[in-house]
């Protein structure tokens, strides 16, 4: 991955955009930087409004938990988390199971810094600066790889697969969540305004569709043993949440109650409310077009 795509993914979460100010202002992050997992969906999205249920925070460690258990850890196990972000994914890990040897790896410094100032004395535990696309590990290293939300960003998504392949132990397992294009035709979309908009908010140039995921994970020598679509409990429900927030929030009397619930929206001006307005509708329309999907493959 070169160095432009580097600084790209450094600035996205920053907080710099009106999205990120307000993921943040709803307890997003910041050792967690997934979208998180929501219990209720459908008619019943609302019941994800509750107080306390809202807490961004909770919700992004239900999304780790579940995507964990897909790994299926064993006693002894190595496991490499990939594109690990500020650590706390790795550390999860590596209280899950006895003596696990757990390796966090990002292509980012200031992530690889602040992990290792938190985590760094946690046993079985260490922390890395690598590129997914290209590390240094030996053949055949790992027994469980995951990749949660993060292989968005990757500019070669075979590339990252077959380097999975090459480090993963005959009979290990691989673990990707990830967004994908519904299909081939949704990928015509994707230089609308609204769609570029999305795109510099997430520092992303393209997704797979689920098809051009299954294939290249073939052409890596990959056996397909689970394929879930989580999109109505993780991006669907989120959206519907940004959704009553923006119309809250460019109503008068809506950001005085929004402001009696959450005192760190308080200072959001009328301006920053338009904004996420912005913000709001363009997720929704990639979201038209995407699916949130979580692949568990096996290396023969």
């Amino acid at each position: 991955m070169n160095s432009d795509n580097q600084q790209k993914i450094s600035t996205v979460y920053d907080g710099s955009t009106i999205t990120f100010r307000m993921l943040r202002a709803l307890g997003w992050g910041p050792q967690l930087l997934n979208l998180g997992y929501y219990g209720f969906s459908g008619i019943f999205t609302f019941l994800n409004m509750r107080p306390g249920y809202l807490l961004l925070s909770i919700r992004q460690m239900a999304l780790l938990a579940k995507t964990s258990k897909l790994l299926d850890l064993q006693p002894n196990d190595r496991v490499l988390d990939v594109a690990c972000g500020r650590g706390q994914s790795s550390f999860y890990l590596s209280n899950l199971v006895q003596g696990l040897d757990v390796t966090g790896i990002d292509l980012l410094d200031e992530n690889i810094k602040v992990s290792q100032i938190i985590y760094n004395n946690t046993r079985g535990l260490q922390y890395e600066k690598a590129d997914a696309e290209s590390t240094n590990y030996a053949d055949n290293s790992f027994d469980k790889i995951m990749c949660l939300e993060a292989a968005f960003h990757f500019s070669n998504k075979q590339a990252f697969l077959d380097e999975c392949s090459r480090i993963l132990k005959p009979g290990g397992r691989l673990v990707v969540v990830d967004f994908c294009w519904k299909d081939a035709s949704a990928r015509d979309h994707v230089e609308t305004e609204q769609n570029n908009f999305v795109k510099a908010t997430w520092g992303y140039e393209d997704f797979y569709t689920k098809g051009e995921y299954l294939q290249s994970s073939t052409n890596s020598g990959f056996v397909l043993e689970s394929l879930s679509d989580w999109t109505s409990k993780v991006t669907k429900p989120l959206l519907r949440q940004f959704n009553w927030l923006s119309k809250l929030g460019n109503n008068k009397w809506g950001r005085k109650l929004l402001a009696l619930s959450n005192d760190q929206v308080r200072l959001f001006s009328r301006a920053d409310w338009k904004a996420f307005a912005k913000s709001e509708s363009a997720h929704n329309s990639v979201h038209s077009d995407s699916l949130y999907l979580a692949f568990v493959w096996k290396k023969p």
